[in-house]
Formats: structure tokens, C-alpha cells, sequence
């Protein structure tokens, strides 16, 4: 019975596995109907990623709003296919959408690690994830430094600066979503900002001599986080973790961030 039931398992995951939404060569469809999922799916793919402005995320709850809004004609338009005739696997791809729309919806009203969790605005990552992507909420504007290759080529450079221009309008930005109580997300993102000071200071000991406007962008992501790149400042690093359980004691009381 076991050994059956572990069959039954085994087909149902290479089934899922194997099928996604993209086009299968050589299948018939049903009146043009897959290829309008299709569509679907990558609509939704867009409505995933936020609004960028000026390359910024755009996290705020005007817009999050305007995401479920969308999302709830997707699901309308969904539940409106008519799969007769459709390949198993085309059913397949279909309740995979289903399942995606659904984990968005999920995100939107109850996750919100935008509004709850202060790791979420950690966008600096100097080594790969143990896991096919980051282990927790992680933004679309993640820089992850461990992509690049020391020193830096001239087009890198420009890159890696584009990415930390993100930093400041974006913690500006975070100021106003963070409105949440979660308490544990806040005490456990207390080693993620810390994280980032050092990772940028890392950061800035390996391109010494790179441009003016990468030392400038570096500079500008550590003051962000209270804390200048100097000497002298780095080895505070203790003090300004005690400053932030400020930040975090007077969340639990208030609900609200210092201004």
C-alpha cells in the first residue's frame, strides 16, 4: 500500500515538475483558449514585480491596493476558461496559475513584508542562498554582491551603482510602509541591518580605487543605516544596534517608527 501511494507521489510531482506555463511543441489547443493562459501567466508575472520609479520599488499601499484590485479580475478571468477538451498537462499548467494567483493574494493581506518586517529593506547579500532563492520576503531590488566579479569592470561598476542608488529613496520609502507589529520580525531584524553596514564596508575595502560615484553610492547606503564609513564608526557597530532596539522598543509602544 505504501509502495503504491509512493507511486501515486512520484507521478503527480514529475507531472508538475514538467509541465509550466510555456507553450507545449506540438500540442493542439482548444480554440485558441491555453494560449490565452498563457497570456495570463505572464500578466501576472508583470503584476508581481512592483512599479519602479526612477528604479525604485514602489512598496506604499496605494499600490498594493491597486495589485488585489488586478489580481481579483486575473482570478475572474481564470475561473472563466472553459478546459474541455485541454490536455492534462494544459489543465495542470491552469491550476498552477491558480495556485500562484492565490500565493499573491496571500502576500498582499496577510504576509506584507513590506509593512511588517524591517529585514525586508536589507537589500545587500554578499553570499548565495542555501536555497533556490533568498530563505525569506526578499525585494525586488536585492543586490547580491556575490554576482559580481572583483574588481569591478567598468559596466559592473555603473551597474552596482545603479543598485545602490535604490537604497536611500527606498529606506525613505520604508519609513512610511512600516507600520506593522510584528515584534518578532523587528527584534530578528536587528542582525540583518548590521549585516548591511558590514557588507558595505566590505564592500568599499574592495574597490578602493574604483569611481567617485560608487565610493559616493557606498557612503550614502551605510548613512542611511545612522552609521558613516569610517574607522572610528565601524568598530560602533554595537552602539548603533542599541540604537535600533530604540527604534524597536518604541515600535511595540506606538506601532509607528521614529521620524
Amino acid at each position: 500500500m505504501k509502495s503504491n501511494t509512493a507511486l501515486v507521489y512520484f507521478f503527480l510531482i514529475a507531472l508538475i515538475y514538467t509541465s509550466s506555463c510555456v507553450p507545449k511543441q506540438g500540442k493542439v489547443t482548444t480554440q485558441g483558449s491555453y494560449k490565452e493562459l498563457l497570456t495570463l501567466c505572464q500578466e501576472l508575472r508583470t503584476l508581481e514585480r512592483p512599479t519602479l520609479h526612477n528604479g525604485v520599488p514602489d512598496y506604499t499601499s496605494a499600490t498594493t491596493s491597486k495589485i488585489q484590485q488586478t489580481l481579483e479580475q486575473y482570478r475572474q478571468r481564470l475561473a472563466a476558461f472553459d478546459t474541455s477538451g485541454w490536455l492534462l498537462e494544459q489543465k495542470v499548467d491552469l491550476e498552477l496559475l491558480r495556485a500562484e494567483m492565490n500565493a499573491l493574494d496571500f502576500n498582499c493581506r496577510i504576509l506584507q513584508p513590506w509593512v511588517r518586517d524591517p529585514a525586508f529593506y536589507a537589500l545587500v547579500f554578499g553570499e548565495q542562498s542555501d536555497t533556490p532563492d533568498h530563505e525569506g520576503p526578499t525585494s525586488h531590488a536585492a543586490i547580491e554582491l556575490w554576482q559580481y566579479t572583483f574588481p569591478l569592470s567598468e559596466d559592473d561598476s555603473k551597474k552596482l551603482v545603479a543598485q545602490l542608488n535604490v537604497i536611500p529613496p527606498l529606506y525613505e520609502q520604508a519609513k512610511t510602509n512600516l507600520t506593522g507589529k510584528a515584534h518578532d520580525l523587528w527584534s530578528a531584524g536587528i542582525g540583518n541591518i548590521k549585516d548591511q553596514v558590514v557588507l558595505l564596508d566590505e564592500l568599499a575595502g574592495k574597490t578602493p580605487h574604483d569611481s567617485p560615484a560608487l565610493a559616493a553610492a557606498i557612503n550614502a547606503a551605510v548613512v542611511v543605516f545612522g552609521v558613516q564609513l569610517t574607522a572610528e564608526q565601524i568598530a560602533a557597530l554595537n552602539a548603533f544596534a542599541f540604537a535600533f532596539v530604540a527604534v524597536i522598543a518604541n515600535v511595540a509602544q506606538t506601532g509607528t517608527l521614529i521620524s
